[in-house]
């Protein structure tokens, strides 16, 4: 759309010119870019699991102290401790992500005319009529045009996201207090 003010004309943009900006893109890449850093940190716990399950479980000799009857024996006992039990598992959370699109476009457009004439001359014959016709004109033309064409864009982007480690899964959490209860087992 066009305005004339003051002899200038000022074209706005239209929201067409948005258009142009590929807001899905913009939206769905980080949405997609979360989506997969999930399923990689997904695939790195269970391999992880996996390696750990598949290891000779750790064996640990233990001196206990047995009472029998009125008797304190020392009694050496051998425990296998699966490393599933031993360490942490990793477990990534993806908590937050935000996306911030800034983006202003701004087009400007100035048009200028000017004229001015004036007009300037002589006419004049010669001989006998010379002293009765004679005249005279002046004139100048004048013109003046200027353009101006003004465009800005700009714009900015930012991308947060806040991972934290989280909480080990119901099944996964009740598969390793399991095995530690069953080192209880074995010690008694």
């Amino acid at each position: 759309m066009a305005k004339t003010t003051n002899n200038k004309t000022v074209t706005e943009i239209s929201p067409a010119e948005f258009k142009k900006i590929p807001l899905e893109f913009i939206i769905a890449t980080p949405l997609l870019t979360t989506i997969e850093a999930h399923r990689v940190a997904a695939n790195t716990t269970l391999k992880f699991i996996k390696e750990l399950s598949d290891a000779e479980p750790m064996k640990f000799e233990l001196q206990l102290n047995e009472t029998t009857g009125n008797t304190t024996d020392i009694v050496n006992k051998t425990v296998k401790v699966p490393l599933l039990s031993m360490v942490h598992i990793p477990n990534m959370n993806f908590d937050s992500l935000s996306v911030n699109f800034n983006y202003s476009i701004s087009q400007i457009y100035t048009e200028k005319k000017e004229k001015e004439g004036s007009a300037e001359g002589e006419i004049s014959t010669t001989g006998l009529l010379s002293k009765f016709v004679g005249a005279s004109f002046g004139g100048s033309i004048e013109s003046k045009t200027s353009s101006e064409f003004t465009s800005n864009r700009s714009g900015s982007l930012e991308i947060k996201i806040h991972a934290s480690e989280g909480d080990m899964p119901q099944g996964l959490s009740k598969i390793v207090t399991a095995i530690a209860n069953s080192i209880d087992a074995q010690i008694v």
